[in-house]
């Protein structure tokens, strides 16, 4: 691993910390307040760590910041994670096959939130950058907004992930792939949002 400044060191227990309390990972500017140093000077610090592979972000996304260094992310800052596999009619089953560990600032999450994971069985939302075998981390609520991708269950379909949108008298599940025809439907229970996908590099061989 690479050396770290004191300082750097000082900038990766702060990102612990403050994921840890909020649930959520600081942004630069909360980084440069806290320091009392400029935007600048924080984002190169935010920058170093990332080059040294002790942080990782997504570019254009705000608080993406997630620590992967082992020597700043305590067991606190991890949530086990249910993965669940789906029947014959595409319902979950009612025991997970086996659980998953996730850092917390990697979830869009508050305290009490709820996750779940099941596997992505088609490809009827590559276009949205969801794939086969793919895992989707599903975040548990019972609504959801226009747009948001959803995971729902409809009778004589089961589980389906799907852009979602409402209408007057009927709601629209949106493929990401033209190859798939909307879904009109006035039944339908949302299971929750998608929260992330995780995939790993052996599931595209």
């Amino acid at each position: 691993m690479k050396k770290l400044t004191e300082r750097q060191i000082q900038v990766a227990q702060y990102i612990r910390d403050y994921t840890r309390e909020f649930r959520y990972s600081p942004s630069v500017r909360d980084i440069s307040s806290h320091f009392n140093f400029s935007v600048k000077a924080a984002h190169d610090h935010v920058r170093a760590l990332e080059s040294k592979n002790v942080i990782k972000t997504t570019q254009g996304i705000s608080r993406s910041i997630e620590i992967v260094d082992p020597r700043f992310v305590a067991f606190q800052d991890l949530v086990e994670i249910p993965v669940y596999d789906t029947n014959e009619s595409g319902n979950l089953l009612s025991t997970p096959e086996y659980k998953i560990s996730i850092s917390i600032s990697a979830l869009p999450s508050k305290i009490g939130d709820e996750f779940f994971a099941v596997r992505v069985l088609d490809d009827s939302m590559k276009d949205a950058g969801i794939f086969y075998g793919d895992l989707a981390i599903i975040k548990k609520v019972s609504f959801a907004n226009d747009g948001q991708i959803v995971l729902a269950d409809i009778p004589e379909i089961g589980l389906t992930l799907k852009y979602y949108h409402a209408g007057e008298d009927r709601v629209t599940l949106l493929p990401a792939n033209s190859a798939y025809n909307p879904i009109y439907t006035t039944q339908l229970q949302i299971s929750g949002t998608l929260a992330m996908i995780s995939r790993s590099y052996k599931d595209k061989q």
